[in-house]
């Protein structure tokens, strides 16, 4: 049932609304700049009968025209299932092995595309086994060549390599490292090496993008990231799809003589031409910033009037569609002219990144091996303020012993483990108790005056730093154990002796 109303419903002193969009036009004038003649037709109001409800719905011209239209079931393809996908890196696997045994070389393992969506990729696999047996082998050491150069690059930065004296050889000043964060910035020759052979592996072997960042190790980062370093802020690829990028866009000075639209919006190439610059200029900048250019061309001025699709295309050299999903998200948010957060940016904010945690078993476990690697070593009392320096943290211990100049390398003299675990609960009461006993002795004010008399001796027995607080003359050339710096702390707590106050 389609009906066309002669007489608008504001003629009926009713506001037009659509029943299903919501729409309180019947044509939607930001449409209108596509056309280049004005039509007479005054658009009414379309109503269709539901067949749910069996009710008459007012519609606007777009919803009544999809409502006559037959509904077609979209294609819903069944996702790969994991098991594929595990199949086929499994393949994938079993092929790089018998690389690696032809061959004997580990880097084959490089050899295999990772890719999978709705199917394997496998791309490199065809690569090389697509020839004959003696043309697969040349492939085969070729990549591995590839891959070993990329390996030596990668590891040189911008500065280059130091020679034998010390001295950086692309730079004068030997202690200055150029670069995002010290000299991290991969080299010029790696960039080059990258650039080139990417395009190479890319055209003429017809690999893809995983499959070519699997040979020649680099990643997205390194070829998109906006570098710091850069004056310019450019990234290390262009842009290569698109009109601005293939040359297609016309001058600005040009567009004044062109027909866009029935409103002529090309005719402010002729009063803003700098503006119209600075639009295309940052529209081809990159995605984000192409994305808030089109967002100020499409804001509306003087009700509902914009620039129609046309011009915008012309300046910016965006498609339509992109036009379109920009202006629907406008006005699904008011009019903020901000893109949208990237997808994975959201999933990540809404269900939290993964945190690596261990057990306390485990953890145990981690820090016991860390401690069999450091060493024992006896050293005399170091003389430092007591309230410059909290009770020593295992942590801070582990790293202490290894890091002493006059520590044992014995292998021997290393702690036993249930020894150190013993001695380790020791340690954290005798802290608790320092802590309480400071605290304590923090009200006294003339306890400053005694600070300097008091030591801090790190006890290395225990491979685990104890405080023991001994007076000026009784430090000299004596070692201490785990007993007896816990008996000197309770005597000091038990005595209140202000010897030992802080």
């Amino acid at each position: 049932m389609d009906q066309h109303s002669p007489i608008e419903m504001s003629a009926l002193g009713q506001s037009f609304r659509c029943d299903k969009c919501g729409s309180p036009y019947v044509v939607d004038p930001n449409r209108r700049g596509n056309r280049k003649k004005k039509s007479k037709h005054m658009a009414c109001p379309r109503r269709k009968l539901d067949p749910q409800t069996n009710k008459i719905l007012t519609l606007c011209n777009a919803c009544g025209l999809a409502f006559s239209r037959s509904k077609k079931a979209k294609p819903n393809p069944s996702p790969p299932s994991l098991e594929m996908k595990l199949e086929y890196l499994k393949e994938a696997k079993q092929f790089t092995s018998r690389l690696i045994e032809k061959f004997g070389d580990q880097d084959a393992e490089r050899l295999s595309c990772p890719n999978f969506k709705k199917h394997g990729c496998g791309c490199l696999q065809k690569y090389i086994t697509d020839q004959s047996q003696n043309e697969s082998e040349t492939r085969v050491r070729q990549l591995l060549h590839l891959i070993k150069q990329a390996k030596i690059l990668r590891q040189q930065k911008c500065y280059g390599f130091p020679n034998s004296n010390g001295i950086n050889i692309n730079s004068t000043k030997s202690k200055i490292k150029v670069g995002l964060g010290n000299g991290h910035r991969k080299s010029k020759a790696f960039e080059e090496f990258v650039l080139t052979q990417r395009k190479i592996l890319r055209e003429e072997y017809n690999l893809c993008e995983r499959a070519t960042q699997k040979i020649l190790i680099y990643s997205n980062n390194f070829l998109h990231k906006k570098l710091k370093t850069d004056p310019n802020q450019r990234s290390r690829i262009t842009r290569r799809k698109g009109k601005a990028a293939l040359g297609k866009l016309k001058p600005i000075q040009d567009l004044a003589n062109e027909n866009c639209c029935i409103d002529n919006c090309i005719k402010i190439a002729k009063t803003h031409a700098k503006l119209l610059e600075e639009w295309r200029e940052r529209a081809t900048s990159g995605q984000e910033e192409a994305r808030r250019v089109l967002a100020e061309m499409l804001t509306p001025a003087g009700g509902s009037r914009t620039n129609c699709y046309r011009f915008i295309s012309w300046i910016t050299g965006c498609s339509h569609s992109t036009i379109s999903r920009v202006n629907e998200q406008m006005k699904k948010t008011g009019g903020s002219r901000e893109p949208p957060q990237h997808g994975l940016k959201q999933w990540w904010r809404k269900h939290g990144q993964p945190r690596k945690s261990c057990k306390p078993q485990e953890r145990s476990e981690q820090m016991v091996d860390k401690t069999t690697k450091s060493v024992n070593y006896s050293q005399s009392f170091y003389q430092q303020n007591l309230y410059s320096s909290p009770p020593i943290t295992k942590t801070e211990s582990f790293s202490s012993c290894s890091q002493h100049p006059q520590a044992i390398a014995d292998p021997s003299q290393l702690v036993d483990t249930s020894q150190y675990e013993q001695d380790n609960q020791k340690l954290m009461e005798i802290n608790s108790q320092w802590n309480s006993f400071r605290s304590q002795q923090n009200n006294n004010v003339n306890s400053r005056n005694h600070c300097h008399n008091t030591q801090v001796m790190p006890n290395m027995t225990t491979n685990a730093a104890v405080y023991n607080i001994l007076p000026s003359d009784q430090y000299n050339d004596q070692q201490f154990t785990l007993n007896d710096s816990t008996q000197l702390l309770h005597s000091a707590t038990e005595n209140n002796n202000p010897q030992y106050s802080y």
